[in-house]
C-alpha cells in the first residue's frame, strides 16, 4: 500500500487517484506493521481527495473514508477536522445524488455520535435540503431516490443521538415538519419514504414535553394515510398517534 498506492493519491492522472481511493475500500482492514504513522498518512491523503478537482475522485474518497473511520486509532486524526469533513460531504451531496456518499456520512454520524451534537442542527438542515433536491430529480433517477431515503435515515440517526437533548428538536422542526407533511400528505406519492417519516415523527412527538402546534398538522394526515393508502404501516403509525393522544388528549 505504502509503496504502490500512496503515490497514486497525488498522481496527475485522475483515474489513478480514483483507483487509489478504491483500493482503500478493499484493503482498509489490512494490518499495519508500524506505529500508526502509515494510517495517519493514509487518512490525510484520503481527506485531501475529498476536495479533488474531479468529482468521481471525491465520491470514491468519501466512500473510502467510511472504512478508515472504523480502523482503530483513526479518530485521533479525524476528530479535530470533523467540521471540515462534514462540510465536504455536504458539498459533494449537493453535486450528486449518490446513496453511498450519504451512507458514508451516516457511518460518520454513528461513529462520532457524542461529538455530533454541535453540528446536529446543521446536519439536519443540510440533509433536509439534500432530500428535497433528490426527490425533485424525478422518478426515473434511482440513485437520487436511494440517496433521498439515505438522507432520511441519517436524519433519524441524528434525532436518536439527540434524544437526551429534546429541546434541540424544536430548532430542527422547521426543517423536518415540511418533509413529514410532504411525505404523508401526497396520497402515497412518496410511499418509499413513509417509514422514515414515521420514525422521525415518533422522535418529535415522544421526547419533547409538548407537541408544537405545527406538528399537529401531521395528525389528520396520519389518519388519511392509513384510511386510503398506507394501512400496511399501522404498526409504525401507532407510536406517534399514541404520543399525540397522550401529550394532549383534548
Amino acid at each position: 500500500m505504502v509503496s504502490s498506492v500512496f503515490p497514486d493519491f497525488n498522481s496527475p492522472v485522475g483515474f489513478l487517484r480514483c483507483r487509489a481511493c478504491w483500493m482503500v475500500q478493499r484493503f482498509s482492514e489490512a494490518p499495519w506493521s508500524d506505529d500508526g504513522t502509515h494510517l495517519r498518512n493514509l487518512i490525510q491523503l484520503v481527506l485531501q481527495r475529498l476536495s479533488d478537482p474531479a468529482l468521481p475522485v471525491q465520491i470514491e474518497a468519501s466512500k473510502a473514508l467510511r472504512y478508515l473511520i472504523e480502523v482503530e486509532g483513526a479518530d485521533v486524526t479525524l476528530l479535530p477536522v470533523l467540521p471540515q469533513i462534514l462540510n465536504e460531504y455536504f458539498r459533494i451531496m449537493n453535486e450528486i445524488g449518490n446513496d453511498e456518499v450519504v451512507a458514508a456520512l451516516q457511518v460518520i454520524i454513528d461513529t462520532f455520535g457524542e461529538h455530533i451534537e454541535p453540528h446536529a442542527i446543521a446536519l439536519v438542515t443540510q440533509l433536509s435540503t439534500a432530500f428535497k433536491n433528490y426527490v425533485g430529480a424525478g422518478e426515473d433517477d434511482d440513485d437520487a431516490a436511494m440517496a433521498a431515503a439515505q438522507c432520511l435515515e441519517c436524519i433519524n440517526t441524528v434525532l436518536k443521538g439527540m434524544c437526551e437533548r429534546p429541546e434541540m428538536y424544536r430548532t430542527m422542526e422547521p426543517h423536518l415538519i415540511p418533509l413529514i407533511l410532504q411525505i404523508l400528505g401526497n396520497d402515497g406519492e412518496y410511499l418509499e419514504y413513509v417509514e422514515f417519516a414515521l420514525d422521525a415523527l415518533t422522535f418529535l412527538t415522544y421526547f419533547p414535553p409538548q407537541i408544537s402546534p405545527q406538528l399537529w398538522d401531521a395528525f389528520p394526515l396520519l389518519y388519511n394515510a392509513f384510511d386510503k393508502w398506507a394501512f400496511d404501516y399501522l404498526m409504525l403509525m401507532t407510536p406517534p398517534l399514541n404520543n399525540f393522544i397522550a401529550k394532549d388528549p383534548n
